[in-house]
């Protein structure tokens, strides 16, 4: 079995400059846990999940505590990544850009060891 044969076709997608209110109201409504972000050319961007909006709701990106002095040596770029994701207002400041994607042709083991692998729930299947 190949990508094509187990993915979703009808696919609910935001833009970079989506509100993040309602990026959460179509998670709700729609009764999924996260959207692919595309660009005015229909080109992936990134993807938000429930658990980018969670860490907004807990406060903290990835829930976890950091020693202080960890804090004081962390580089600048990673401290303003993530008070965007905490304090953005559009998808394109809360997604995440390094997605996982596949082919419609690849084969399901090797989704699965890409989901497991790179510890994410989904993969969007790029033509």
């Amino acid at each position: 079995m190949q990508a094509s044969d187990v993915m979703t076709t009808t696919v609910i997608t935001v833009t970079p400059d989506t509100p993040v209110q309602e990026v959460a109201r179509l998670l709700l409504e729609s009764g999924i846990s996260g959207v692919p972000v595309v660009d005015a050319q229909g080109a992936l961007a990134g993807i938000v999940s429930e658990g980018d909006l969670i860490d907004r709701v807990d406060g903290e990106p990835g829930r976890r505590r950091r020693s202080w002095w960890l804090e004081l040596v962390r580089p600048p770029e990673d401290q303003a990544r993530d008070y965007l994701k905490l304090h953005g207002q559009r998808a394109q400041d809360v997604m995440t850009r390094d997605v996982v994607s596949v082919a419609e042709d690849a084969p399901l083991g090797e989704i699965a060891r890409l989901l497991e692998k790179h510890r994410v729930k989904r993969v969007p299947v790029l033509r």
